[in-house]
């Protein structure tokens, strides 16, 4: 995908499931504004390691997808490390 493209057709087809979960969902309102297509082999030693994301660029909503196995996220405030309700 290219840097200001569209997301592609299946992405958007899934963010549209996303709205139409039972109310009061947080992703009622839910739009795609970035995707990353990430390649993680846990006996390559691959991880994803503690980082921030821009709350600027990414809004209030997080949503993370695992299509090949398991993925436990755990999320801490960058300034107090404290955790949010998830």
């Amino acid at each position: 995908v290219t840097l200001g493209a569209p997301m592609p057709p299946p992405l958007l087809a899934l963010t549209a499931r996303m709205r139409t979960l039972p109310v009061p969902s947080p992703l009622a309102g839910f739009e795609a504004n970035e995707a990353n297509a990430l390649r993680y082999v846990r006996a390559e030693g691959h991880f994803l390691g503690p980082h921030c994301d821009d709350r600027q660029l990414s809004g209030d909503t997080l949503v993370n997808l695992s299509l090949a196995g398991e993925a436990t996220m755990t999320y801490a405030h960058d300034r107090d490390g404290s955790r949010p309700p998830v």
